[in-house]
């Protein structure tokens, strides 16, 4: 097999784990999330021959990194059509990725994933971790979507980190 793709999607897979954990958004977003991992790495990692990244390589510019925003944060859209005077004018959401004009962002109230133009980000608002929303964060379901076995169930791991930690060597200083 060829082992720099294999380690360029394990580095593309810590991320998505990484951004799903931090986010409130659900496994089933792990999609979005690839891209958005993929879209962020593109633009800040350093190929070591060429000493640019793989957008300077193929743009012929540096990229601009001020915008770049984190995956599932809260964000508002503008609403562009029902402008009447008591109608809400935004619509709640969380970021996901960005397409080629747009951000792609979760909706909130129609549950539908669908790009903006006009998107607010939230900075600094991340939900505090285990405060997302009500979904579950689940190993298991994102060893399935990717079609990963894994033989021990999630207390499995928890009991097993917690005999390693209780037998470790003690630190000496």
């Amino acid at each position: 097999m060829n082992g720099v793709a294999e380690r360029k999607n394990k580095t593309l897979i810590e991320a998505v784990k990484t951004m799903l954990a931090d986010s409130s958004l659900p496994v089933q977003f792990w999609n979005e999330a690839i891209a958005n991992a993929c879209y962020t790495l593109n633009r800040v990692l350093i190929v070591k021959r060429h000493v640019k990244t793989f957008f300077e390589l193929f743009e012929n510019r540096k990229s601009n990194l001020k915008y770049l925003e984190p995956f599932g944060v809260p964000c508002t859209m503008l609403k562009r059509y029902e402008q009447s005077k008591f109608n809400e004018k935004v619509e709640e959401g969380y970021f996901a990725r960005y397409s080629t004009s747009n951000k792609r962002v979760y909706n909130k109230s129609s549950h539908t994933m669908k790009e903006w133009y006009h998107v607010d980000v939230q900075r600094y608002s991340m939900p505090p971790l285990g405060k997302g929303l009500d979904w579950m964060f689940n190993y298991s379901d994102l060893f399935d979507s990717f079609n990963i076995s894994h033989e021990y169930s999630d207390d499995h791991v928890v009991i097993e980190m917690m005999y390693d930690a209780r037998n470790a060597p003690d630190e000496q200083v």
